[in-house]
């Protein structure tokens, strides 16, 4: 007996009672291996939220100064809804102008706002620009909530004055 259980006699081609290739089986037997860990590795990144919701996929950007904080996910399905957070620092009393520039709305719809902005606008093609009442502390936080209906790679930006981040989003057929 060998070290894998196996009789030399085993491991021989046979003809009777059904013709055998042990090469081949033991090719196919490592493909079936390498199919098993490949689908470990897919449930894994699934799990993972590398195809949509999840620790690697959830992220928040804040801008240098502090001032601007976006909540975002990074990997999107389309057809998929997600919820976008802009939370924002100002002066109390100021009305606090927020921007969305770049592909995102090529790639996705807005289906809600809030709380509903005082006023909206839309500028260079593919952004628009929220103007919100913030709290009496100077806070302010939006809640978008949109639907993936791109595909690929999209790279937005969102700003608020001086303030300034960017996001990089992937959307799934």
């Amino acid at each position: 007996m060998s070290l894998l259980g196996f009789d030399a006699d085993e491991m021989r081609n046979r003809t009777h009672p059904v013709r055998e290739h042990i090469g081949v089986q033991r090719v196919q037997w490592k493909l079936e291996r390498a199919g098993g860990w490949i689908l470990l590795g897919i449930m894994v990144l699934t799990l993972l939220g590398v195809f949509s919701r999840g620790p690697l996929s959830s992220t928040t950007a804040v801008s240098p100064n502090g001032n601007l904080t976006v909540e975002y996910e990074r990997f999107l399905r389309n057809g998929a809804t997600f919820t976008m957070v802009i939370s924002v620092r100002g002066n109390p009393g100021e009305m606090q102008h927020i921007d969305l520039s770049g592909e995102m709305l090529e790639g996705t719809t807005i289906e809600s706002i809030q709380p509903s902005p005082d006023q909206v606008s839309t500028h260079r093609r593919t952004g628009f620009s929220l103007d919100i009442r913030p709290d009496a502390e100077g806070y302010a936080r939006v809640h978008l909530s949109l639907r993936a209906d791109g595909v690929g790679p999209y790279r937005s930006q969102v700003s608020n004055g001086s303030s300034k981040v960017d996001l990089a989003q992937f959307i799934y057929p």
